[in-house]
């Protein structure tokens, strides 16, 4: 799904308007006349850089740091990506050292959407971090509200879906804030020609849009829609900037939506729509990912000619876009492809076909380990490398001698047949101690309940009391908090910390700190088992809510326990 970028201190208001822009008549223009004409004719570089270098010729001469800076900022907007990101230094390096409400904020900005255009995740990310912070730090809550829009998409898309959520709630409760206009007010240049009221009327429906992606992402498709009808409602009164992108948008997402819903017919009538208004669609990126969509819905109805005529529109246009800018979804494409070509034969093509999907994986690794480590071992990369491999041997070995042929055919096979044994022991493995684990949960039931049979007949008080207290702490979950020690623990039950140690390895058989490992990885079984929320989350996620203060500690505590790997445990769960 496309996600437009609204940072509107950098988006110009107004239509181009034909102007004689001569020197002599813009030295006459006042300094917001000047502003106001850049944005008209922003749509035309050269006579753009005419009217900012007059704006910033006369800051210079006037010694004004900040009216530098903004003349640099426009600057920033007009040229191709590295030539704006230096002219978005330009602007940090005027007002690192003397900050205010929109600079340097606004120049990390620029760097980031710049970033962003070149596909470079990484750098666009952390340049929209440090605008955010700066931000915060001058009570800019416009321009939060705003960078936290790139924020909330990096996370959905890369990272913690659920974090995604979050921060889409907090942005939302900002703009619901009685005072939330006369912030906006404080934030935007005296002069600068906008209603705060239709700013706002924007902002809630960015918001609707925002929690239209996050819910799509967690695959929530229901809610999703729920959020483009609102949307949509608040689009019909709307009449200011960004309507015709704003509608593509919902109309693209709900493409997106009714195709995971299987309404593949629906699907195809609002994507055929989009392309019959194609000069509406604001990127060719959209045109893409419309044409992506139409194929695959198209697939499903059984017309597959047709299918593979979209995919390969979508892959010209794909092959025109930066790497870096693809998204997971832009990977089925080469999948659609390189299908279609292995059930034609045609192993050239499917050597190509490989190679891209071998590039796009590198991309989304590197994106993934940015936001989130534990997204990389989802993707197929090695596979891929090895399949490719096997593709260009084949090649290669049909201008061979028959004899070369056959050896090369036989040593395939046996390494096929080697990684195929391998891969259906380890499978084999696998599903014989996920099948131990769910059949262990009821027992474990009734081991408990043996447990405290055995602690009620025991006649030492204190002990009584200290086992008493440990079942109060487990129906409690308080072991989910992951601040609990063994000293923390004792001073709770006010006893000694040796003292609780030695009851615990003596009447329930283990060490603390395997006591504390049981109890948060039974919670973690059952509640995966029995509450489907708990399966949309991350691996990270659920390690926090068990008491895990990061994913690896939990995955290997879960696989050292059980044999198997918790993301392992959720996929044959789902199954």
């Amino acid at each position: 799904m496309r996600f437009l970028i609204f940072i509107f201190l950098l988006s110009p208001f107004y239509s181009t308007i034909a102007q004689d822009l001569s020197q002599k008549y813009l030295d006459t223009l006042e300094d917001e006349a000047l502003l106001t004409l850049f944005n008209e004719v922003s749509e035309d570089s050269i006579e753009a850089e005419q009217v900012a270098r007059t704006y910033l010729k006369r800051a210079r001469l006037e010694g004004d740091t900040i009216k530098m800076a903004r003349g640099y900022d426009r600057l920033a907007r007009i040229f191709h990506p590295e030539k704006n990101l230096r002219f978005a230094d330009s602007v940090i390096a005027l007002t690192e050292n003397n900050p205010q409400i929109t600079y340097p904020a606004l120049g990390y900005s620029l760097k980031a959407y710049n970033y962003e255009t070149i596909g470079d995740l990484n750098n666009s990310t952390k340049n929209y971090l440090s605008a955010y912070e700066y931000a915060q730090l001058y009570k800019n809550i416009g321009m939060q509200v705003r960078i936290s829009n790139n924020l909330i998409y990096g996370k959905a898309v890369w990272g913690d879906k659920i974090e995604a959520l979050n921060l889409q709630r907090k942005r939302d409760s900002i703009i619901q804030t009685p005072e939330y206009l006369s912030d906006l007010a404080l934030s935007i240049r005296k002069g600068a020609k906008i209603e705060l009221k239709d700013l706002l009327v924007l902002d809630q429906i960015v918001s609707a849009r925002n929690f239209t992606f996050c819910y799509y992402q967690l695959n929530r498709l229901d809610s999703a829609e729920l959020y483009i009808q609102k949307m949509n409602g608040l689009l019909k009164d709307y009449d200011w900037v960004h309507k015709e992108i704003l509608q593509n948008w919902s109309s693209e997402a709900h493409m997106e939506v009714l195709y995971f819903k299987k309404h593949y017919k629906e699907s195809l009538m609002i994507a055929n729509k989009l392309l019959d208004d194609k000069l509406n669609i604001v990127s060719n990126r959209s045109v893409m990912n419309i044409y992506l969509f139409k194929a695959l819905a198209l697939k499903e109805i059984n017309e597959k000619e047709k299918s593979f005529t979209y995919l390969k529109k979508a892959d010209s246009i794909a092959n025109e876009l930066n790497v870096g800018a693809l998204k997971p979804i832009d990977r089925s494409i080469y999948e659609e492809l390189l299908n279609h070509y292995i059930s034609n034969r045609d192993t050239i093509r499917q050597v190509y076909y490989l190679n891209k999907l071998v590039l796009i994986d590198s991309v989304l690794k590197t994106n993934y380990k940015f936001f989130e480590s534990e997204m990389e071992k989802k993707l197929e990369t090695p596979e891929l490398i090895q399949e490719k491999q096997d593709m260009i041997i084949e090649l290669a070995s049909d201008n061979e001698r028959a004899g070369k042929i056959t050896f090369w055919t036989v040593f395939s096979l046996i390494c096929t047949l080697g990684v195929l044994i391998y891969y259906v022991r380890i499978q084999f493995i696998y599903k014989k101690r996920f099948k131990e684990l769910k059949d262990s949960l009821n027992k474990n039931k009734q081991d408990s309940k043996l447990s405290n049979s055995i602690c009620s007949v025991v006649s030492n008080d204190i002990v009584d009391e200290l086992l008493n207290k440990l079942m109060e702490f487990e129906e409690q979950k308080k072991f989910l908090q992951n601040d609990i020690t063994l000293g923390r623990l004792s001073k709770m039950f006010q006893t000694n910390d040796n003292y609780l140690s030695r009851v615990i390895n003596l009447h329930l058989g283990k060490n603390f700190s395997q006591y504390l490992h049981d109890l948060r990885l039974e919670f973690a079984t059952v509640e995966l088992l029995s509450q489907d929320k708990y399966r949309n989350y991350t691996i990270k996620a659920i390690a926090e809510e068990c008491g895990y203060k990061n994913a690896e500690s939990f995955s290997r505590a879960f696989y050292k326990k059980y044999g198997i790997y918790p993301s392992y445990y959720i996929r044959r769960i789902q199954e």
